[in-house]
């Protein structure tokens, strides 16, 4: 059935996008140093193909015939449908880029901050906004770009609905903060 084809296919690509999270993993324990550069061509490489399959014409045809068994294949059909949509929105090449871009500044940024030199990562930090800054305009089409890129954390969520959270907060985040600085004094 199609939503067989569809959940088949699905443990395939998050097979897939486990090994470029241990390829991650890889980076921050137990790379060797001057590894950076090709780790990012295969973390790019890695983020092409899953691209790919997760913008696959064929997700979108099984998406639009599978039935779900159940509550639970349901749910993981809508799952995959947000992000066949959210995916297909980004083009390839700026995810494969971002990927590419950020593995290696990981590398840059360790080396920063070991010779405490936040200039040295300053440009590689730039690159990564810009590209962020590329895929949030994608995915917002038109819309806020935080909240394009909030979407991905926490769904349904908005910049304004974090703001009036925020300010229904600070009048006890203030009196907090106020009665700890008054413990301090009284330690004086």
């Amino acid at each position: 059935t199609a939503f067989d084809a569809l959940m088949s296919f699905q443990r395939e690509t998050e097979a897939l996008a486990q090994v470029a999270g241990r390829l991650g993993w890889d980076q921050e324990t137990v790379m060797p140093r001057g590894s950076a550069e090709q780790r990012g061509e295969e973390m790019g490489a890695m983020e092409g193909i899953l691209h790919a399959r997760r913008t696959d014409p064929r997700v979108g045809e099984w998406l639009a015939t599978a039935n779900a068994p159940d509550d639970v294949g349901a749910r993981a059909v809508e799952l995959i449908g947000r992000a066949f949509d959210r995916t297909a929105r980004v083009p390839a090449a700026l995810a494969a880029e971002l990927a590419r871009t950020t593995s290696v500044s990981q590398g840059i940024w360790a080396e920063a901050r070991a010779n405490n030199d936040v200039a040295h990562f300053l440009p590689t930090l730039k690159r990564v906004v810009d590209l962020e800054r590329e895929k949030a305009a994608a995915l917002a089409q038109g819309g806020d770009l935080y909240d394009a890129l909030l979407e991905d954390y926490e769904p349904g969520t908005t910049s304004a609905s974090l703001a009036a959270m925020f300010d229904e907060m600070r009048p006890r985040l203030v009196a907090l903060r106020e009665g700890h600085r008054g413990g301090e004094r009284g330690l004086e």
